[in-house]
């Protein structure tokens, strides 16, 4: 096996009873019938394949992520290779000790305290217990724990419990590194603080496989991403196309044309009198692109067609983190550009200044209004772009968009 994981033919399948559950006050009363000569009912069952034929082989020190709609197999992949349950066909082969965090909770016990729980999971995954101790203060440190470090982990909160988990997981530096959902019950902080550190893991050739709804930072994690769909890989390749894929496959595209924003007014009905057709990312020279350097102007062509004349509309192009957050907004009233009249087919031109956001995911949100009214003519259509570091730059830097400033030093007096 080249890869450190791999994936042939694997099936899962799982029982369930159909027949209604019965509680104990229900029973007892039974016991004390005369025996029925009919034959009994057994329940129905109904078997369910959670994945069906799955195939792949995952690279030494690359990071993956597994996206699709709940219910699609995600989940069930990853305790495969925790050996939380085994295939039902097919064979996983694994080379190297794994690390996860895949639900909450799972490898502590209860009675134990958070500082107990760190070396029975160290030892677990063949730590000395002289190593563990080299890296106890650093994951009680970053889990933030160090007021409740002896307190029993029953009597922790979820987001104790997920910060201690995340932190053993990663600071034990396994080979393999599983990570589920989970991580988007803690905090935002510490969200941010785990994706840094996954990071640093990814540098390390540590093999990373992280599952998540949130595509933005599938798309900043993953250079190769696996789509499942009841179970199945209906995709596997490279991250934007993956999720392209999902997208289209699950009209997601569709969905988010109805995402709700945050001012009031976005969480009303639209009139649905046009519809954006089509949206278009260009740089300056008119290639289409979506990924654009810092320091580069972007051009958005917004597409339309307009089912009755619309006068004065107002067009918005939001752009939003991947955690949610606008960082800066583009829109034809604020920016002093007024279009009369709307009918029939055409193209809206928006060409922003040198970009001066940070280099990662973001959301171009766009949707048209009627000023009046405060209603939307059309459902809100969703384009993600990615911003790269500038040629040549070194370092890494922090907050929303890059604000620059002039520097002097003044002499003592």
């Amino acid at each position: 096996m080249s890869g450190v994981i791999k994936f042939d033919n694997v099936s899962k399948r799982y029982f369930i009873n159909q027949g209604a559950s019965r509680s104990l006050k229900e029973l007892v009363p039974g016991m004390f019938k005369r025996p029925s000569l009919a034959k009994p009912t057994l329940p129905d069952k109904s078997e369910i394949w959670a994945l069906r034929n799955v195939n792949f082989e995952i690279p030494r020190g690359e990071s993956w992520g597994i996206i699709g709609p709940n219910g699609s197999g995600k989940t069930t992949l990853l305790k495969l290779l925790s050996r939380i349950t085994y295939p039902t066909e097919g064979k996983i082969e694994v080379s190297g000790t794994i690390g996860n965090l895949i639900e909450l909770g799972a490898g502590f016990h209860p009675e134990l305290t958070g500082a107990e729980n760190i070396y029975l999971n160290g030892s677990i995954l063949g730590l000395t217990r002289k190593e563990i101790q080299e890296k106890f203060e650093q994951i009680v440190a970053f889990a933030e724990l160090e007021r409740f470090i002896n307190t029993p982990v029953k009597k922790y909160s979820s987001g104790m419990y997920i910060r201690l988990g995340f932190s053993v997981a990663a600071h034990i530096e396994p080979e393999i590194l599983l990570i589920d959902e989970v991580l988007s019950i803690g905090d935002l902080s510490f969200q941010r603080k785990c994706l840094n550190r996954i990071r640093e893991l990814s540098k390390k050739a540590t093999t990373i496989l992280f599952v998540s709804h949130n595509l933005l930072s599938v798309q900043a994690l993953c250079s190769t991403t696996i789509y499942l769909s009841q179970g199945k890989v209906r995709y596997l390749g490279d991250t934007q196309e993956a999720i392209q894929f999902y997208e289209e496959d699950t009209n997601l595209k569709d969905f988010s044309r109805m995402i709700e924003g945050s001012s009031p007014g976005e969480r009303g009905f639209s009139r649905n009198e046009m519809e954006i057709a089509e949206v278009k990312t260009l740089d300056i020279q008119g290639e289409e692109k979506k990924i654009f350097r810092a320091g580069e102007q972007l051009i958005v062509e917004i597409g339309y067609h307009t089912f009755k004349p619309i006068p004065d509309p107002v067009f918005r192009v939001r752009v939003v983190r991947g955690d949610g957050i606008t960082c800066c907004e583009y829109h034809t009233r604020y920016d002093g550009y007024s279009i009369p009249l709307l009918d029939g087919k055409g193209i809206v031109r928006l060409e922003t200044g040198t970009l001066k956001l940070l280099p990662q995911f973001y959301s171009l949100d766009i949707s048209v209004w009627d000023w009046q009214s405060n209603l939307r003519y059309c459902r809100q259509v969703r384009k993600i772009i990615k911003i790269e570091k500038e040629l040549l730059q070194e370092f890494e830097e922090e907050g929303i968009y890059k604000v620059e400033g002039s520097w002097s030093l003044l002499p003592s007096v």
